[in-house]
């Protein structure tokens, strides 16, 4: 009966979270360089007459974007970010259940997922973030349906079409897209080489002119209610894979989405300004500026301070057009990014993930950010003075980084990394329970200025939280939270434990098989390792609960196949004592 109806109840969660929050606002913020920017940037895409400026090109355009189009759709803001949320959390559900066939299963998913306590804040941000996390869920629904359709080339080619699309606005939403690349690697990797080992020991079964030994409607070994058999002597029939070709077509398949839609944002940009670059941190200029200015060895390395002021105080000297930026970069630790650096613990400088928009700043008090080409050509004449004292040995300069905003590793981090590392994966085990029901700033002048238009949401929105109908329904969002709260840890204990008897029985043929949760734990520990690596030396995370949570889909389908596995185990082992 639940198998039948299994969509329904997706659907009626679904439409019971969107009732829950419909009387939730945004969460306004003043920041200028994150929430409120975010806001801006997205009027300016609806106004082709905004000129130029320091941050008109800060942020990437796919976030941006994403709240234009919320606008030209006449959907409210938090209504259409909550909608993506649920939409790809069904596209994963249903990704899901094509692996586990088993619909309490992908239930439990759906409950982990839609009802998540920081769900309620977070989906209503105006970060970036609130897209990321759908987006990584869908890319990793994208994955599994590539392997579960690798035997059907026309489906296998939809899945990597549908994968990237979804790629093209995750490479356009954070500057960090990077870290998702091994994952797929990993997955065609797996693809490529079954498809190289099979075609060599079955070189007839895989032929084009055979058929193929199984196919999406012929039967699976074992029914989804089914215990798993016993003895491993059974053998599972051969799991076909797509050809060498297919392959080549599906990389093609998923690139091209990638490439079209950030040229296209590209090239936006340089019918309106003049620059081919999606926003600044990809800007020929800044690039090379900012890599020649860490090119100077400072005398005394420190942790999470990359370009120090004695080493800016040598620059000064040979670079004349960086020395016009000394006075607007030296000032005391209680102003502007100074202060931010020294709110993270770092108060003797600029924190490396600070000192990038210290720099621009500073640029932009000085007047070069008039126009595309002159900000360009003026971060262009930093990096060739600084360069043209390197090669006449004025300065100490290491060899050119590949990556310029990549922090340099050296093994004086390797131990705090190390920490963070742990300290972040076990932050990530609680991080979708805090709960928030906040409005943010509720200045009605601020958001009538700047959120009331774009968001399509009134000013004064936050003040019907006192309506009895909205008090009942905060109430019972605390309530399914507290609950949420008491049910997570016993579900995570339920979920470590099947994966324990799974793995004591890992010479048996399974439904699901288990290197598939190998993939995802390995998509958690690359995102993990990344912000340790960020917090060690260029930013300090905290709790890491924004840079981590695009990842929490990926934890829940964890802890799904945990029960998944459990769940087998034991009809396995109520089969075997009804036997005897």
């Amino acid at each position: 009966m639940l198998r039948r109806s299994i969509w329904l109840w997706a659907i009626a969660l679904a439409l019971l979270k969107l009732w829950a929050i419909a009387h939730l606002p945004i969460r306004a913020f003043p920041a200028t360089h994150d929430h409120l920017r975010y806001v801006i940037v997205a009027s300016n895409l609806l106004d082709a007459s905004v000129p130029y400026g320091e941050l008109v090109l800060a942020r990437q355009p796919g976030y941006p974007g994403f709240i234009a189009l919320s606008y030209l759709l006449g959907i409210p803001l938090r209504i259409f970010q909550e909608f993506f949320y649920l939409a790809a959390g069904g596209f994963l559900a249903a990704a899901l259940y094509r692996w586990v066939r088993r619909p309490q299963i992908v239930l439990l998913w759906l409950v982990l997922y839609n009802f998540a306590p920081f769900s309620y804040h977070w989906n209503r941000q105006t970060l970036q973030e609130v897209l990321y996390l759908p987006l990584t869920a869908a890319i990793v629904a994208g994955l599994l349906n590539l392997l579960k359709d690798s035997d059907n080339p026309r489906r296998f080619l939809l899945d990597s079409l549908i994968l990237g699309l979804i790629l093209a606005l995750f490479w356009n939403t954070r500057p960090e897209g990077i870290w998702i690349v091994p994952t797929i690697a990993l997955i065609y990797g797996i693809l490529g080489i079954s498809a190289i080992s099979k075609t060599r020991k079955h070189p007839k079964a895989l032929s084009p002119s055979s058929p193929l030994p199984l196919s999406p409607s012929s039967p699976l070994p074992l029914s989804p209610s089914s215990p798993l058999p016993l003895s491993p002597s059974s053998p599972l029939p051969l799991s076909p894979s797509p050809s060498l070709r297919t392959l080549t077509y599906s990389i093609l398949f998923t690139l091209a989405p990638i490439v079209f839609v950030t040229s296209t944002f590209a090239f936006a940009n340089y019918l309106q300004y003049g620059i081919y670059n999606t926003y600044d941190l990809k800007a020929p200029g800044l690039t090379a500026a900012y890599s020649s200015l860490r090119r100077v060895s400072p005398e005394r390395h420190r942790p999470q301070i990359a370009i120090p002021r004695e080493t800016r105080e040598e620059i000064y000297a040979v670079s004349p057009s960086f020395e016009r930026l000394q006075d607007s970069l030296e000032i005391e630790s209680d102003r502007g990014w100074r202060q931010v650096s020294c709110e993270m613990g770092i108060c003797e400088d600029y924190a490396a993930g600070v000192f990038f928009w210290a720099l621009r700043d500073a640029v932009e008090e000085e007047g070069y950010y008039q126009s595309a080409p002159e900000t360009e050509a003026f971060y262009e004449q930093i990096a060739l003075e600084i360069e043209t004292a390197c090669d006449r040995d004025l300065l100490r300069c290491k060899s050119r980084n590949i990556a310029s905003f990549v922090p340099s590793l050296s093994w004086d981090i390797l131990q705090p990394w190390l920490q963070s590392s742990l300290r972040l994966s076990y932050n990530l085990t609680t991080s979708s329970l805090p709960l928030k029901l906040d409005s943010g700033v509720e200045d009605i002048a601020f958001r009538q200025r700047y959120y009331s238009h774009i968001t399509r949401e009134p000013a004064d929105f936050f003040r019907r939280r006192a309506f009895p109908l909205n008090q009942l329904k905060d109430r019972l969002i605390t309530a399914v939270s507290d609950l949420y709260r008491l049910a997570f840890p016993a579900i995570f204990g339920l979920a470590v434990l099947g994966y324990g008897l799974e793995l004591l029985a890992f010479g048996t043929p399974r439904l699901v098989p288990l290197w598939l949760s190998g993939v995802l734990l390995f998509c958690i520990a690359t995102r993990v390792v990344l912000v340790a690596y960020i917090d060690v030396t260029s930013w300090s995370v905290e709790g890491g609960d924004r840079y981590l949570r695009p990842v929490l889909p990926l934890l829940w389908c964890l802890m799904s196949l945990g029960v998944f596995y459990l769940s087998c185990r034991w009809k396995t082992l109520e089969s075997s004592l009804s036997r005897r």
